[in-house]
């Protein structure tokens, strides 16, 4: 079982990775950092306290396509994104293309698709709906916070009525479970981790309504300061990853595709 719990207590930075590989002197670049959250299944610490999931993989592979010297590293959400906007050369893993951020950073390219359901219990069969308005009729729950907080709140539904907001996943899909909420909005590729996480059987849920006002690209990137001929060359590294068939390799060991 993955322990997100576990391997937040490592702490908040560690080294797990760097390439030796020679480059031509024509090519050099300067050292890239890769970052990334602990998010499984694209990155998390095993019980070993070793770096496991897609991005990881990912990397690792990105690394030796394109020869640059790099270190792979995870950080908090709002700690690697200020670097990446700020710094040069720092390489977010996974980041989601919203309109917000489409302007700050340089997109290097697609990595998944997230997908945003209001998430039920398979047991409760009588919970039908068909659009979000719908959905007020019964209570759905959330993280503090985030944007699906944000976003009900503004489609009308109120804390207190029918919209339950909590500080963690482990909380939020245990109130699911326990029946007393009766959706979560969240999206079922992480969604099923933080539910095995928080002791329950993901095979007991099921996505009820897509939302597809929500539905937003995962990709790489990396910030505006980072010199445009190693944004290329990354880009380029991506593409040919998915051209011979690493990409899709990695993503399907990790059941993303």
């Amino acid at each position: 079982m993955i322990s997100t719990k576990c391997a937040l207590a490592v702490g908040a930075c560690v080294l797990t990775f760097m390439n030796i590989f020679p480059v031509n002197s024509e090519e050099k670049s300067a050292s890239i950092r890769f970052y990334t959250e602990l998010v499984p299944p694209f990155y998390w610490l095993d019980e070993n306290e070793k770096p496991q999931g897609a991005a990881f993989d990912l990397a690792r592979a990105l690394i030796e396509e394109t020869q640059v010297t790099a270190t792979i590293e995870h950080l908090p959400w709002a700690r690697a994104f200020h670097e990446a906007v700020n710094t040069p050369d720092v390489v977010l893993l996974t980041a989601l293309k919203t309109k917000e951020r489409s302007s700050q950073l340089q997109w290097l390219g697609k990595i998944h698709t997230a997908n945003a359901y209001l998430i039920g219990l398979q047991s409760n069969h009588n919970l039908t709906i068909t659009n979000l308005e719908q959905a007020k009729a019964y209570t759905v729950g959330t993280i503090r916070g985030y944007g699906a907080a944000n976003y009900l709140r503004e489609k009308g539904f109120e804390e207190g009525v029918n919209l339950k907001l909590l500080s963690q996943p482990d909380q939020l899909w245990s109130m699911l479970y326990k029946k007393r909420i009766d959706f979560v909005l969240s999206n079922l590729t992480t969604g099923s981790f933080e539910i095995i996480d928080a002791g329950w059987d993901p095979a007991q849920v099921t996505g009820v309504f897509q939302l597809k006002e929500l539905t937003v690209n995962l990709e790489m990137a990396t910030g505006k300061e980072t010199a445009p001929a190693t944004v290329n060359r990354l880009r380029k590294g991506l593409s040919g990853l998915k051209s011979n068939g690493r990409f899709q390799a990695i993503m399907r060991k990790w059941d993303l595709q």
